[in-house]
């Protein structure tokens, strides 16, 4: 089953083949169904899935598909914590070095646009990258999951494209400036249900602009798995129906451009179009001399040079799993 959001209503939606239904038209006698968001729906799905599954099927009420525009698959409170260097092979084309544990950062949900919408490259940014992601979407509230446990936590998943201005990145892992931007998010065309999926950590990944092939990967070369991630990131907070895990790049990211055509497809999942286009808004902060003044800023003797303030502690401390 893939459910997906309405891009000019917002309400969500069950996709099939020949079009897609909306969850307020299955399901007319649920209570304040008509302002339900696809996190409603996720929460809910145990109850309200079979009941849409039995009306698309014409076991139940039958109501006809149609074609939507759609939206991105997620809500407006959804939290996207993406994580870093989750690839050896994408560390290794940045010259960065893999820590051992996982690490993540926020994109708000103002980033996220959906199937056929148009990526904004920042006025003043000289280079903008494509990362092609498999993102993880979460079932149910939920914190400190087990790695075993991981996997009756999440719904489905679906495609994520992590653009990032590398010429706005500033402190490392504080990336507001690289990564934060209006329509830096693209996400879906839906979300596919775990079931449907099967072994995710065997999913073949291809981003493809202007028709040429420009990355291509696999989620079984990820350092931390998926059920890895949704444990690491529970640890710190807590997750609701409706999070989205990104989960990493692999190698290979690309420069966008003006007018590119973007085609990010993962096997058994879908595949998610967008544009690209430059913005004219004016932006007087992130300009054109932002890499060199930060640059100049790093070599000035500052408090950032001082000792650390934490000491690292001796040995390890052994892991909290039983």
């Amino acid at each position: 089953m893939r459910i997906a959001v309405d891009g000019d209503t917002g309400q969500p939606l069950i996709v099939g083949d020949s079009g897609s239904w909306s969850v307020a038209e299955l399901l007319p006698d649920v209570p304040s169904i008509g302002s339900a968001t696809i996190a409603d729906v996720i929460a809910a799905w145990a109850e309200w899935g079979p009941r849409c599954e039995r009306a698309i099927s014409g076991s139940g009420p039958f109501v006809p598909g149609r074609l939507r525009r759609l939206g991105p698959p997620a809500g407006p409170a959804a939290k996207i914590v993406c994580a870093i260097d989750n690839y050896q092979d994408h560390a290794a084309e940045f010259a960065t070095e893999v820590f051992p544990k996982p690490i993540f950062f926020l994109k708000p949900a103002t980033t996220l646009i959906g199937e056929g919408a148009t990526v904004l490259l920042p006025r003043n940014a000289r280079r903008v990258d494509y990362e092609l992601e498999l993102a993880t979407v979460i079932g149910t509230r939920c914190r400190d999951v087990r790695p075993q446990d991981a996997a009756d936590v999440i719904f489905g998943y679906t495609v994520f494209l992590d653009m990032s201005a590398r010429d706005f990145r500033s402190i490392p892992y504080t990336w507001f400036g690289m990564k934060a931007w209006d329509t830096f998010g693209p996400i879906g065309p839906y979300v596919v249900g775990k079931r449907d999926v099967g072994e995710v950590q065997a999913l073949r990944m291809t981003l493809t602009v202007n028709g040429e092939t420009r990355m291509t990967g696999h989620t079984g070369d990820m350092i931390f798995s998926v059920a890895d991630l949704v444990s690491a990131a529970s640890e710190v907070v807590t997750l609701m129906p409706g999070d989205v895990i990104a989960t990493g790049t692999m190698a290979g990211v690309c420069q966008a451009e003006h007018g590119d055509e973007v085609e990010a497809k993962i096997e058994g999942i879908g595949t998610l179009r967008v544009k690209v286009a430059r913005s004219e808004a004016a932006t007087h902060w992130h300009d054109r001399s932002f890499p060199e003044q930060y640059a100049l800023f790093r070599d000035q003797p500052c408090s950032d040079s001082g000792p650390d303030p934490i000491a690292p502690a001796d040995g390890g401390e052994e892991s909290g799993w039983t």
